[in-house]
């Protein structure tokens, strides 16, 4: 019995793991920042909360889609967090008064028109999404 239990575990670990490495992340910003600005490092301090401005002084916008498969993949690719660490950090962020909490959004396609229309705003979607209008860091 105690075989089956550990093949079972064994099975869904790996069930999980290629489900979740099946999708691919587009960094995307808006064309104010300058695509010299935007490294793996540099994203990852920014999601940790790290890093509040460009390089040129302008607010670093974030904007986020929790919930989803697309941003599980994001802060385990990127940013080397899970996702319940990653809320509490920002929410410790935020109750500290230090930043606020990142602009949520249900469907990429509302993510990438905020990121198009906020000087400063990062982001993160699918790379089979429409990104016309900002910067696209793949």
């Amino acid at each position: 019995m105690k075989y089956f239990i550990n093949l079972f575990v064994i099975l869904f670990y790996f069930a999980g793991l290629t489900c979740s490495a099946g999708e691919e992340i587009s960094i995307i910003t808006n064309l104010s920042v300058p695509k010299g600005n935007v490294t793996r490092d540099v994203i990852k301090n920014i999601y940790s909360g790290k890093l509040a401005k460009w390089p040129d002084n302008q607010n670093i916008v974030l904007s986020i889609m929790e919930g989803t498969e697309t941003h599980k993949e994001f802060l385990y690719t990127y940013v080397n967090k899970p996702e319940a660490q990653f809320t509490n950090t920002w929410r410790k962020k935020m109750f500290t008064g230090q930043r606020s909490y990142p602009k949520n959004f249900n469907n990429a396609q509302d993510l990438v028109d905020f990121v198009r229309n906020t000087k400063g705003a990062i982001g993160y979607v699918n790379t089979d999404e429409k990104t016309n209008g900002v910067n696209v860091f793949k």
